[in-house]
């Protein structure tokens, strides 16, 4: 056999083995490289619906992983999509009849298998993600691969035998050529080539296999180019999540109205702030805030205005605050403060900066509003280490600050036992009525022309059975347990009917009035005209028989609302006095336009007069001004004849006070003056 035969067949032979060996290998690394980008597309998928689980597992929103699992579903390998939560039940699937159904058992068929995934959270195990995946896409590809490559592999072997034949002395260069593209090949650098040129065999078999290694790279890029779009879906995924978990946590930690911090954030502040304090043997002060007269604005006005109330409230706390403190809305109108690197001489100091940052008037919806508020403070470590223990402190003095109308309070061991006290007051105040606990002393009121008996004052006592509790004491509570406006009412309708009892027989001329002390509270009560009008009806009344006590403070709380209410009182026919005229803040102008028949001096100026010339001038000022706008001015606090005299004097015209009688019971009252045909005073001039 001819040389030129024998290298043919040597060249076929060998580039046969080598064609063979080269495909079996780049058939093989196809296939692996096809089942690691099909693998790791699985693992994307199932990773991301993974991590957008977690957040639904926790919120419980199931329905926020619909459109992520049409998306999913989308992918040809896909075939089934399920998450289950922590009880194997399935709460998200492709398909809405699967929801709520248990999870299906697992069974890997020929080219199908799923794909499971455990999501974990901080208390445990919150469900599991799974995916069930087709590999008949990747059979149908490899498939493809291997017959494309027999084709190329017999075009390769009859272009090698027609080239051993034509070109011997060519072939095993040009041979060498090819094989050194195909192991570079092997190795992935798909990007090499032969560059044979010609129309010979072995030019077109390195053409075409410079082909082939095209096809291989774009196959190639194209699996990279699918995998970074999915990492970049992924990608954005996951900043989505991340966005909606901020909003959740800011919601979970903030109050939605006022967007201070809420007790849980206040706590963890206030814990952080200690741990520091305790590190640095530093101090810190707990501040608990509540606003006075908050509910009484809320059922004068609504709601709606309550809300503005808490809401610059909240701004105005922030406003005297460090930006190192922390203010907290707890709940209602009460708020809490924690003031890290304080002492007490700096708590004391944010405390008045509190008060007066509240204090400027609220203008809401057309209404002016005035509020103060009662701040509890308590300081670390002198006052307790512990959280809960510090707040459970300034709330103790809180309400003590509040029952002694105080600006602010700081807790003493002392307020313990006041506490304690203050709970059981409390809880016997609420069953007083029903026990007859309550009882109405009268307090006599005098002429000063005539020295006629012209009325009395109606003062609630309590009999608490084993002590005898005052109004000072029991008021402010009835006021901050919303139990006043019971209470007042109680009194209005007790002392009413006394006052029927005392005028049944008697001329116009000889009427007795009785004065009744009106709450603030009860002023703003949109029922009380209906209350005293239902009271009156079939009722023998005298005009100005009743009289209703109502101080300045609680008719410039909300001067328009005081102004419609009194106006209907008084059509009813009730007399209208204000109360401790002189303390409080009603211009002289706004006092023409009250249905008012008297004012009341405060007891303070009476009992002063004498001794300081600036009361006795104010006096004199106020009957002056009474007596011009057409008013009767009583004298409250006359303890002496020197007094009475002096108030004779100024023509004022009524007098109330120890000299001329103290508060008495009914039944005294009655023995003294309703059933005693001598009903003046002995003392005349």
């Amino acid at each position: 056999m001819s040389l030129k035969y024998r290298i043919a067949i040597v060249i076929f032979i060998l580039e046969t083995v080598m064609m063979t060996v080269v495909f079996s290998f780049t058939l093989t690394r196809t296939q692996q490289v096809n089942g690691k980008l099909f693998a790791d597309t699985e693992n994307v998928i199932v990773n991301i619906l993974a991590d957008l689980s977690r957040v639904a597992l926790i919120t419980l929103e199931y329905g926020e992983l619909r459109p992520y699992i049409k998306m999913i579903q989308r992918d040809p390998q896909v075939i089934k999509v399920l998450v289950l939560n922590a009880n194997n039940q399935i709460v998200a699937a492709d398909k809405a009849s699967d929801i709520g159904r248990m999870a299906p058992s697992i069974k890997t068929a020929d080219n199908v298998f799923w794909h499971k995934k455990t999501i974990s959270g901080v208390s445990g195990e919150l469900g599991t993600v799974l995916v069930k995946f087709s590999h008949e896409n990747l059979r149908q590809l490899n498939r493809g691969v291997i017959t494309e490559g027999i084709k190329i592999a017999l075009l390769g072997m009859i272009i090698i035998a027609l080239i051993g034949l034509l070109t011997g002395f060519l072939l095993t260069r040009r041979l060498q050529i090819v094989s050194d593209a195909a192991r570079r090949i092997s190795k992935g650098q798909f990007e090499v080539k032969t560059q044979l040129q010609g129309n010979d065999e072995l030019s077109v078999l390195g053409q075409l296999f410079d082909q082939m290694a095209g096809s291989f790279k774009h196959y190639i890029e194209s699996l990279k180019h699918g995998k970074i779009e999915l990492r970049k879906a992924r990608d954005e995924l996951e900043v989505k999540v991340a966005e909606r978990t901020t909003e959740l946590e800011y919601v979970a930690l903030h109050d939605s109205l006022t967007n201070l911090p809420n007790r849980q954030l206040y706590t963890e502040r206030l814990l952080a702030a200690i741990e520091f304090s305790s590190v640095e043997n530093d101090h810190l002060a707990v501040m608990m805030i509540d606003l006075n007269s908050f509910k009484l604005i809320n059922d004068a006005h609504g709601h709606s205005t309550g809300d503005f109330v808490l809401i610059e409230a909240a701004k105005r706390f922030k406003q005297a605050l460090r930006r190192s403190d922390t203010v907290a809305r707890l709940g209602g109108d009460e708020f809490a403060i924690v003031l890290p690197a304080a002492d007490l001489c700096t708590a004391l100091k944010v405390a008045d900066s509190i008060q007066s940052a509240i204090a400027p008037a609220m203008h809401i919806h057309n209404h002016d509003l005035c509020l103060s508020c009662s701040i509890g403070i308590a300081i670390y470590p002198e006052h307790g280490s512990q959280a809960n223990l510090l707040l459970q402190r300034a709330d103790i003095a809180m309400y003590s600050c509040k029952n002694n109308n105080l600006a602010h309070t700081t807790y003493s061991t002392a307020l313990d036992t006041d506490s304690a006290g203050l709970l059981s007051l409390t809880r016997d105040l609420k069953q007083a009525i029903t026990k007859n606990q309550f009882e109405l002393y009268y307090q006599p009121k005098f002429s000063f022309i005539t020295g006629d008996l012209m009325g009395a004052e109606a003062l609630l006592r309590w009999n608490r059975g084993d002590e005898f509790v005052m109004p000072d004491t029991f008021i402010p509570i009835a006021e901050q347990t919303n139990f006043i406006n019971e209470l007042t009412y109680w009194v209005i309708e007790e002392g009413f009917n006394q006052c029927l009892l005392w005028n049944q027989h008697r001329q116009d001329s000889e009427i007795i009035s009785i004065s009744i002390n009106l709450a603030t509270k009860t002023l703003d009560d949109e029922e009380l005209p209906h209350r005293i009008s239902e009271l009156l009806k079939g009722t023998e009344y005298f005009e100005k028989q009743l009289i209703l006590e109502i101080t300045e403070t609680g008719i410039m709380a909300d001067p328009h609302h005081s102004l419609n209410v009194l106006r209907q009182l008084d059509k009813m026919g009730l007399g209208i006095s204000i109360d401790d005229f002189g303390t409080g803040y009603s211009s002289l102008v706004y006092l023409k336009k009250l249905p008012v028949d008297e004012i009341k001096i405060d007891r303070a100026f009476v009992m002063d007069m004498l001794k300081d010339n600036e009361s006795g001038i104010i006096i004199r000022s106020i009957i002056d001004l009474a007596h011009n706008l057409g008013l009767t001015v009583v004298a409250e606090g006359v303890e002496t004849a020197e007094v009475w005299n002096a108030l004779r004097e100024l023509n004022c015209n009524y007098c109330q006070g120890y000299f001329t009688g103290k508060p008495m019971s009914a039944r005294d009252f009655e023995a003294q003056f309703i059933h005693n045909s001598h009903k003046q005073l002995a003392i005349k001039n």
